[in-house]
């Protein structure tokens, strides 16, 4: 057997260990990054839905009751008011309950012009489900994503 032939077969041998160890760190960043992709698109799913719920529920309490003219509405609402229109307003797996609305009236109690509301995902609570899905480093108890939307009352 030649020198040179000798070498190419260590260099050969060499090479599929390189790449095996490059593909043992490569395989694990490759998953991370795809499971990052996916939870930060999750993320934005949820903050969009509760944008959405929020415009729901401001606009539902600015307009309270439904179907009532402009001026209708005998202001402030009771809590029991409020409740019955936030009851309604739900999105599977992001809005549960009511208790995660927080509206606040603009202006004075018997006449407000306008009303703001936040909502609030807290990972586990109000029947929410932990998020991120594979909670690895433990951060679903502390997780939150809040959105707030006004609306002007009529």
């Amino acid at each position: 057997m030649s020198v040179a032939r000798l070498f190419s077969r260590r260099n050969t041998g060499s090479a599929i260990v390189e790449g095996a160890a490059g593909l043992m760190i490569l395989i694990p960043l490759l998953i991370l990054i795809v499971y990052v992709v996916l939870e930060s698109s999750h993320a934005y799913f949820i903050y969009g839905s509760l944008q959405q719920g929020a415009q729901q529920a401001a606009r539902a309490l600015a307009t309270y009751p439904v179907g009532q003219p402009p001026g209708y509405v005998n202001y402030p609402l009771t809590p029991a008011q409020i409740q019955a229109t936030l009851q309604p307003i739900t999105v599977v797996g992001v809005i549960t309950s009511p208790a995660q609305f927080t509206p606040t009236f603009i202006g004075p109690p018997s006449a407000p012009t306008s009303v703001v509301v936040t909502v609030q995902y807290t990972s586990g609570q109000n029947g929410l489900p932990v998020f991120p899905d594979a909670d690895v480093l433990n951060l679903g108890a502390s997780f939150q994503l809040q959105a707030s939307a006004t609306y002007q009352v009529n």
